[in-house]
């Protein structure tokens, strides 16, 4: 006869699921490896129930020798303070000893929506490091964007495009250009 015994293999001994979360000008990028298809399916939900909604690319793996790491339970808390607070380009890696940011936020107000976000994991999970590489963006004059122009030249045409404050800006480097190049139309 054909014996009824199944062995569960003991958690202890697998390895920890892994997540990494990457935002660019593509959109969403998730690569890793998770223990089963209902962890999958809840993160891309979590992603998708987001605003605004980006393209998100699935790289993710489903590995039945992976076991559940501690900060799954917290990704909808934790997901939506990190895409919501980071702004432009960003990071954020979890594994099963750290969770690794990597981004800019627009203000202080911005880091602390992170913080207060990652906090009741914080507390849960105090053995988990959290490394935040989060640099907010510089505010001030002094700080500024500055002034965006884009100089082409074509076969004696010199073309200016941006946008300037004030025309007598144009005016200026219209004459100051025309000086040094005499030659060349503008």
């Amino acid at each position: 006869p054909i014996d009824e015994i199944t062995v569960k293999l003991p958690d202890t001994f697998l390895r920890v699921s892994e997540l990494k979360v990457t935002r660019n000008r593509f959109g969403i990028v998730l690569t890793g490896t998770l223990p089963s298809e209902t962890d999958r399916g809840a993160l891309l939900s979590i992603l998708k129930g987001l605003t605004p909604v980006t393209e998100i690319t699935d790289r993710l793996v489903v590995s039945t020798d992976c076991s559940k790491a501690a900060w799954q339970s917290h990704l909808p808390q934790i997901l939506p303070a990190l895409l919501n607070g980071l702004t432009g380009e960003m990071t954020a890696e979890f594994t099963s000893t750290q969770i690794r940011l990597h981004g800019t936020a627009p203000d202080e107000a911005a880091v602390k929506l992170i913080e207060a976000g990652m906090s009741p994991f914080v507390a849960e999970q105090p053995a988990i490091e959290v490394v935040s590489e989060v640099a907010t963006t510089p505010t001030g004059p002094a700080d500024s964007d500055g002034i965006p122009l884009r100089a082409v030249y074509e076969g004696g045409l010199l073309v200016l495009s941006g946008r300037l404050p004030d025309n007598s800006i144009v005016a200026g480097i219209t004459e100051r250009l025309a000086a040094v190049l005499p030659t060349v139309t503008i």
